[in-house]
């Protein structure tokens, strides 16, 4: 009798499955030939039209397409009237096309270097998720990535470190925007072992922790390397040139005076050490933030005014202005940044709108994150144009005058709380020195930190070798 009563509950549970299976079956139909449904069971239909409409969209203008470096671009267009996307379009030169999405007129795209690629982007309009119309594709642009750098041993030092010899790789051509380099060394110039690694941009690099014998004969060779773990994005340049060093024999009279050691030595191995920071540093320096209390001694703000009045005096003024031809039609720089309308944030109008654009950058970040956008702030301003130049003399949050950097705040007549501080040097775009601080833990913090309210940013373009040093502080208070 159970069995019985088993047997027949299934069947009624079985019959209820069938009928609510046919019946929603039934509904998608229904619905699917009503419009209502994108795609039908199967293979994915078109999406959905809505019924004829007179909308035409116009073709993106201006399309531009400019290389961040060798794997990134960033195509831009003007806006389209009634447009609620765009598509844009690239083919290599193998004829391969892909395309990307956005709402916006702006889209990065990480490509292949050394690759030509042709550009097109169109203006799509959608209604209640249905594809209603596009226009028709823009102008094709043509541009070939450029190759990426291969870095270039130039020469090597060494040093006695303890009981050992220490040498120090110098290099160039090792690209800011590769994120690590690799140094290979070999006894016998073909077999070669990774003996040391750093972040991009320190162009002299100390190997410490091998053992060099004196006489013998070392090679060496490196190479750069691009990481975005995040996206997927990885790229190698090509390896350096074989560099050959043979390590030199201490001379005898550096061997028996034991007690002069430290004096005479002193000198011929430090001044490597103090002649790289002033040429060239590292480009990223490690962030600091700092609290109030342990800072702000006023008593060095004669000493470090000086620097900062001299800016005007001999950066603004150029000698280019009465050279020029037709100065009614050529601005200087100080003419453009009065321009311009913002307050000074660069010796020279090129430095000024990259500063202004790591600034943008920075807030877009905020915005993104719920936090409130930084207050770009004068005094903040001038704090970093002061500390913007001191990185060209000495590239530390250690000040030139051996004071740690918060104190500058002391020479601008304020003190903004807690407060950070971050420094780079080295790039060429407002994109590439905010990407350096982003892809840095410590210095994003900075740039992110929800409790800062007002920001500086203050690129120097240095007029002895072309290069712009940029500092950013952060705070609280102005």
């Amino acid at each position: 009798m159970k069995k019985n009563i088993k047997k027949e509950s299934k069947r009624i549970k079985v019959k209820r499955g069938l009928a609510r299976f046919m019946f929603a079956v039934m509904s998608v139909t229904t619905l699917t030939n009503a419009g209502a449904f994108p795609t039908i069971f199967g293979n994915p239909a078109k999406v959905v039209q809505a019924e004829e409409t007179n909308i035409e969209l116009a073709t993106p203008t201006n399309v531009t397409v400019k290389q961040s470096n060798p794997f990134r671009v960033v195509v831009s267009w003007d806006a389209v009237e009634g447009a609620s996307s765009y598509r844009i379009c690239y083919t290599d030169e193998n004829g391969n096309t892909q395309e990307k999405k956005t709402s916006s007129t702006k889209k990065g795209i990480y490509l292949e270097p050394d690759t030509t690629y042709t550009y097109q982007v169109s203006a799509v309009l959608h209604e209640d998720l249905k594809f209603v119309t596009e226009s028709k594709m823009s102008e094709p642009i043509t541009l070939r990535n450029e190759k990426i750098m291969t870095p270039e041993i130039t020469n090597a030092k060494c040093g006695i470190r303890g009981d050992g010899v220490e040498i120090c790789i110098l290099w160039h051509n090792a690209p800011s925007y590769m994120t690590r380099h690799y140094f290979y060394m070999s006894t016998d110039g073909v077999n070669f072992e990774k003996v040391y690694q750093n972040g991009a941009g320190t162009p002299n690099t100390p190997i410490s922790g091998i053992h060099l014998e004196e006489g013998e004969t070392y090679y060496f060779k490196m190479i750069s390397h691009y990481d975005y773990e995040a996206i997927g994005v990885e790229h190698y340049s090509d390896y350096s040139e074989v560099f050959t060093f043979t390590v030199p024999y201490k001379e005898p009279k550096d061997e028996t005076p034991v007690t002069e050691e430290p004096t005479t030595e002193e000198p011929t191995t430090e001044a490597p050490a103090t002649e790289e920071p002033t040429t060239e540093a590292p480009v990223t320096e490690e962030p600091t933030t700092e609290e109030p209390t342990t800072e702000a001694p006023v008593t060095e703000e004669p000493t470090t005014e000086a620097p900062v009045t001299e800016e005007p005096t001999t950066e603004e003024p150029t000698t280019e202005e009465p050279t020029t031809e037709e100065p009614e039609v050529e601005l200087t720089d100080e003419e453009l940044i009065k321009l311009d309308g913002r307050p000074q944030a660069g010796n020279t109008y090129e430095a000024h709108m990259m500063a202004y654009g790591v600034m943008e950058l920075m807030n877009e970040e905020r915005v993104r994150l719920g936090y409130e956008p930084c207050i770009v702030d004068s005094r903040y301003l001038q704090a970093t144009a002061i500390r913007a130049q001191e990185i060209t003399i000495s590239y530390s949050h250690t000040r030139p005058n051996g004071q740690t950097w918060y104190t500058v705040f002391s020479e601008t007549g304020f003190r903004p709380g807690s407060a950070g501080e971050n420094l780079v040097w080295g790039r060429k775009s407002a994109e590439s020195f905010y990407e350096a601080w982003r892809r840095s833990a410590g210095h994003y913090r900075n740039m992110t930190n929800k409790n800062y309210k007002y920001v500086g940013v203050y690129i120097y373009e240095n007029p002895e070798n072309g290069h712009f040093y940029a500092a950013l502080l952060a705070g609280k208070k102005n």
